[in-house]
């Protein structure tokens, strides 16, 4: 099954690859950039893709695959800012896939996977969200997904699934965010900036009428000692919004709050489990409000 999961992923690859050769949309930039590394150290593939979905609709997908029988792989995607923790190894024959709405793109071909717990790097051509050259345009939504399979370092237990949605689109001088995620386990950290000018006591106070946990804490003291240096220090020492599910709380947390969309940015998303272990840490797309 593993050698027809691998078999079945390189195709697809390969794939990707040759339809972005054969593509022109105007753009200098490739639609795919692909890649494979194997060495004693590790064996995994990784893509970079472009889907146009209509004017200043593009997704970005990023995926990674750990092809080693034996070892998870642990990695960090510099340039798309996509990566796991100890908590989250990607086990054998599993995949990440992350698809990112944005409205414009760039290439960092300078981007690199730093994978083990030595961080050594192999190079992986990125693209990556820019700014768009005229903000009055912007998309009727922006959507970011994970797909993950994740299992704590070191550990052989059944790898498990994490999915996760983020769904924002403005609506007059209010913008709707959805956030869905599994398994309930789980818990989320949404940079507290993330939701505009917002009063954070009133973001969590709306976060707990929906029927899950809130507060404004820091990664650095949410997180394991010997994660922190997995994140940069002016992130770790900023504020979040630690969201978590109890066992009442809805499939999904919808929140309603005042701020006219006037562009959009980046900020993050971090799972982590209870005991402080990092799971995922990826880069998303965000409305700014004013």
């Amino acid at each position: 099954m593993l050698g027809q999961t691998i078999t079945l992923l390189v195709t697809i690859a390969l794939a990707l690859n040759g339809a972005a050769a054969a593509a022109d949309d105007g753009h200098s930039v490739p639609l795919t950039f692909s890649g494979f590394h194997d060495d004693q150290y590790g064996k995994f593939s990784s893509w970079s893709s472009v889907i146009n979905r209509g004017p200043n609709q593009i997704t970005l997908e990023y995926a990674v695959c750990n092809f080693d029988v034996t070892v998870s792989l642990i990695y960090e995607w510099t340039g798309p800012n996509f990566g796991v923790g100890r908590g989250g190894t990607l086990p054998s024959g599993k995949c990440n896939i992350l698809d990112r709405d944005v409205t414009a793109y760039d290439a960092d071909t300078n981007a690199v996977i730093k994978f083990t717990q030595a961080g050594r790097a192999q190079p992986a051509s990125a693209h990556v969200s820019k700014p768009p050259i005229d903000s009055r345009y912007l998309p009727p939504f922006i959507r970011n997904r994970l797909r993950a399979f994740y299992g704590p370092e070191g550990q052989a237990s059944q790898p498990t699934l994490a999915d996760l949605q983020l769904v924002q689109s403005p609506h007059g001088d209010r913008l709707q965010s959805t956030i869905s995620w599994f398994p309930p386990t789980v818990m989320i950290a949404v940079p507290a900036d993330a939701f505009g000018g917002q009063d954070r006591r009133d973001v969590i106070e709306r976060i707990e009428k929906g029927g899950y946990g809130a507060k404004v804490s820091s990664l650095k003291d949410m997180l394991d000692e010997a994660e922190r240096d997995r994140l940069q220090k002016d992130r770790l020492e900023s504020a979040v919004i630690l969201i978590g599910r109890g066992t009442t709380s809805p499939n999904q947390l919808e929140l309603l709050l005042d701020g006219k969309a006037e562009s959009l940015s980046s900020s993050y998303l971090t799972l982590m489990d209870r005991g402080g272990r990092l799971i995922i840490d990826t880069e998303v797309s965000i409305y700014l409000t004013k």
